[in-house]
């Protein structure tokens, strides 16, 4: 089975081309229809469609006139070439900084589990107005706090870098 992405590339290309041949009519370089014979020629059926060899962009304006029987017969042995690029997969989506991904907030144990702190030093931090910016999610009330995790990791960049970080809450050793 094909893959969505490319059916709907390939439909993308076959609807670039019908809208080709529809101004071609318009603007009269192409002849309508009604007019023209299948290039076949022999033993037609069926009224006569514009027939695409090739769906790339550069190819669009150049269709041939075959009869219903004929345009059948031509897809039961060949196929019409897209551009190259058609089949190449889109890029992988990116995940979310937020597993939940509904709003990129953490709660205080989750980061001071990403600054290597401990929720007792964070509280200090949040006191002193010198950590990462954080919101109260009900003002006026008891709230719980939430940090935004871009400001948590913006913070964290932002500070000196220890070669031998002490771990949380313990003095380091000599």
């Amino acid at each position: 089975m094909k893959p969505e992405w490319l059916i709907k590339r390939k439909d993308a290309a076959r609807k670039a081309g019908a809208t080709a041949v529809y101004r071609g009519k318009k603007d009269g370089s192409l002849l309508p229809q009604s007019s023209r014979k299948c290039e076949v020629g022999a033993e037609c059926d069926g009224g006569i469609h514009y027939h695409h060899d090739s769906y790339e962009a550069s190819q669009l304006a150049v269709v041939r006139p075959l009869c219903a029987k004929h345009h059948r017969a031509w897809h039961g042995s060949n196929s019409a070439t897209y551009a190259p690029s058609i089949y190449e997969p889109p890029p992988a989506p990116v995940a979310p900084l937020d597993p939940v991904g509904k709003y990129p907030l953490l709660r205080p144990a989750q980061a001071a589990e990403l600054l290597g702190v401990t929720v007792a030093d964070l509280a200090r931090l949040r006191r002193s107005r010198s950590g990462p910016e954080f919101m109260a999610l009900s003002p006026g009330q008891r709230a719980t706090i939430r940090y935004a995790s871009s400001s948590v990791l913006s913070w964290a960049l932002a500070q000196p870098w220890s070669p031998n970080p002490t771990p949380a809450g313990r003095p380091a050793e000599r």
